[in-house]
């Protein structure tokens, strides 16, 4: 998808990008701090970049990092939804990759 955007627009998805990287990077960071409350915000500021620009692999990896700051904080129902989450994305993107390695070997019977 990024291939058919104009130049400006695949810019700003890099920049989104390589915020949203730092943004989670800080939310670990926290998480191993003790600061829980301070990396759920780092992660969900994360979670909402990776939505807007599209991208579900990285959405995932935000959801799983919400999933670990609420287990840390104890709130294990809330930490169970998000990583319920994470773990669609992942079965969505194992699917989504087996079908399309599916139709280059048959491209190529």
């Amino acid at each position: 998808m990024v291939g058919q955007l104009p130049p400006r627009c695949t810019r700003e998805i890099g920049a989104r990008s390589g915020e949203m990287t730092s943004l989670s990077a800080l939310g670990n960071d926290y998480d191993s701090l003790g600061q829980f409350q301070r990396a759920i915000d780092y992660h969900q500021q994360d979670l909402e970049i990776a939505r807007e620009i599209g991208n579900r692999q990285w959405e995932g990896t935000s959801l799983g990092g919400l999933g670990q700051a609420y287990n840390s904080l104890g709130q294990y129902q809330k930490a169970i939804e998000y990583h319920q989450q994470a773990l669609d994305i992942t079965t969505w993107k194992v699917r989504q990759n087996s079908l399309m390695n599916c139709q280059r070997r048959s491209l190529l019977n």
